[in-house]
């Protein structure tokens, strides 16, 4: 499946959405529009019931100045479009 990040999302909040079914074990990696200062903190939540089943909830991997990365369960029991919501703060 693809992912894309929908329309109206920031570097600090939005959604992140698939197509088809997710396939655990994918990695999905985000790229902000500007660099912060330090690492921020990313978190995750369902934005959709696909997006929240049984061990389905992606893991922030990573985080840099400039990128996070999901890790999405190779675990998990999919259903169709899974999408999550981002929330991105600034650590100092």
């Amino acid at each position: 499946s693809a992912a894309a990040i929908t329309a109206g999302s920031v570097d600090t909040a939005g959604v992140i959405t698939t197509t088809g079914t997710s396939t655990g074990g994918s990695v999905l990696t985000v790229t902000f529009n500007a660099a912060y200062a330090a690492a921020p903190r990313v978190f995750v939540t369902a934005a959709n019931a696909a997006g929240g089943g049984i061990n389905t909830m992606p893991v922030v991997s990573s985080s840099t100045t400039t990128t996070f990365v999901l890790t999405i369960p190779s675990s998990g029991v999919y259903a169709a479009t899974p999408s999550w919501n981002y929330f991105v703060i600034e650590a100092s």
